[in-house]
C-alpha cells in the first residue's frame, strides 16, 4: 500500500540530513537491517579525515583535499624535529569493509602521529617550535562547533584490565602552553573529553556502566565521538558517544550530555596529534600502560559542526521526514514545489 507520493525539484543535499527537493516516495516500513555508513568521504563540514589505508611506512594521508598529513613519530625525547617511527601505520586490517588501521603496541608509550601542518614532512614538536601548530579555529565552525570522531578497538580482556590500562589518547590538541586545547581519551576505563581551557567544561562516561550491547568487549571495534553544537551555556550542548560497530545499530550511541559554559577559544594553537598528547615529551599513547598485544585506531575524522547520533557511522535504510511539506494552494495545472527535511539513507 502507497502512503503517498511527492513532487519535488532537487536542490541541494548534505549526507543523513538535508533540505530536499526531489521526487519521493514513500511506501510501506518494512524490517531492515540498518547501515554502517563508512568509510567516509569528506564533505563540506569536513575538517580533517584519515583512513590510515596508506602502504606500510610513516605517513598517513589526509582525505580532504588539500590537508595535512599525519606522521609516525616516537616523542619519547623532545628533539626538533622528531624522529618518525614504522611500527604505527604496518597495514593491518581494521574493521570489515574500512581497509588497514593505525597499530598501537601496549606499553610503547611514546609513539603518536602528528599532523604536519607545514607541509615540510617533518614534525617540529610542541614546546620546541611553532611551526606545525594550527589555531583550534581551523577545526571548529564559525560558531565554535566540531565533532571528533574515531573507531577504536582493544585487547584488554575484560574492563577491570581495561580499567588498569591507563590514559590513552585519542585526539588532543594538548600543549605546554599557559592555555591549553583538549583531551579526548580513555582514562582506564572512563571515556573523557577534558576541554583543559573551559573550566567545569569536562564530559567523562565510564565505560564499567554499559551492559547492554554496547558494553566493552576485548578485540570488537567501537566508534567513540564528542559532539559540541556551539551553543554556548545552553543545556546538553556536549555529547558524548561510544557505539559498538554492529549493522544493528540505526544512530550512535549516547552516554553522557552537559552544558559545556563556553566555546573552547579558537585562538589556542596546538599540534593537533592522534593515539597521543604531545605535551612536551609524550607518554600517553592509545597503547596502554599494560598488556602485550596492541590497540587499533581507525576512521578519524574531525568536523566544524555537531553532528547528529544518525550522522555518523550508523544510519537507518529508511528515509523519515522530520520536517514535512506543508500545505499549499495551487490551481489546476500549475506545478507545485514542496520543501522538507528528511534524515536517512538515499
Amino acid at each position: 500500500m502507497k502512503l503517498m507520493d511527492v513532487e519535488l525539484t532537487s536542490t541541494s543535499l548534505r549526507p543523513l540530513g538535508w533540505l530536499v527537493l526531489a521526487t519521493v516516495t514513500l511506501g510501506v516500513a518494512t524490517t531492515a537491517p540498518a547501515l554502517i555508513v563508512g568509510p567516509y568521504a569528506p564533505d563540506a563540514s569536513t575538517a580533517h579525515l584519515w583512513h590510515f589505508d596508506d602502504p606500510p611506512g610513516t605517513v598517513a594521508t589526509n582525505a580532504v583535499t588539500g590537508g595535512a598529513a599525519l606522521l609516525a613519530v616516537n616523542g619519547a625525547t623532545q628533539v626538533n624535529p622528531l624522529p618518525k617511527t614504522n611500527v604505527i601505520l604496518v597495514g593491518e586490517a581494521g574493521f570489515t569493509g574500512f581497509g588497514a588501521a593505525a597499530t598501537y603496541i601496549n606499553t610503547n608509550r611514546t609513539f603518536g602521529l602528528c599532523m604536519d601542518a607545514n607541509g615540510d614532512g617533518n614534525i617540529q614538536p610542541d614546546n620546541l617550535s611553532t611551526a606545525d601548530k594550527v589555531a583550534l579555529s581551523t577545526i571548529m565552525g564559525a560558531n565554535g562547533a566540531f565533532t571528533l570522531e574515531a573507531m577504536v578497538r582493544f585487547s584488554y580482556a575484560d574492563i577491570t584490565e581495561l580499567a588498569a590500562s591507563g590514559i590513552k589518547h585519542i585526539i588532543s590538541t594538548d600543549s605546554s602552553a599557559t592555555t591549553r586545547g583538549f583531551q579526548f581519551r580513555l582514562n582506564g576505563s572512563t571515556l573523557d573529553f577534558n576541554p583543559i581551557s573551559v573550566s567545569g567544561g569536562q564530559l567523562t562516561f565510564d565505560l564499567a556502566n554499559l551492559f547492554d550491547g554496547n558494553a566493552y568487549a576485548p578485540n570488537t571495534w567501537f566508534h567513540v565521538a564528542v559532539t559540541y553544537n556551539g551553543l554556548e551555556n545552553t543545556a546538553d550542548n556536549l555529547k558524548l558517544y561510544w557505539t559498538r560497530v554492529d549493522a544493528t545499530n540505526v544512530q550512535a550511541n549516547l552516554v553522557s550530555s552537559k552544558t559545556l559554559p563556553a566555546d573552547l577559544s579558537g585562538a589556542i594553537t596546538a599540534v593537533l596529534t592522534v593515539g597521543n598528547e604531545n605535551r612536551a615529551a609524550f607518554g600517553e599513547g592509545f597503547g596502554g600502560a599494560t598488556g602485550a598485544a596492541a590497540n587499533y585506531l581507525d576512521e578519524v575524522r574531525i568536523s566544524r559542526v555537531a553532528r547528529g547520533a544518525g550522522e555518523m557511522l550508523f544510519a537507518s535504510p529508511f528515509i523519515t521526514f522530520t520536517v514535512n511539506p506543508s500545505n499549499t494552494v495551487a490551481a489546476v495545472g500549475q506545478p507545485v514545489v514542496f520543501t522538507a527535511e528528511a534524515s536517512g539513507i538515499p
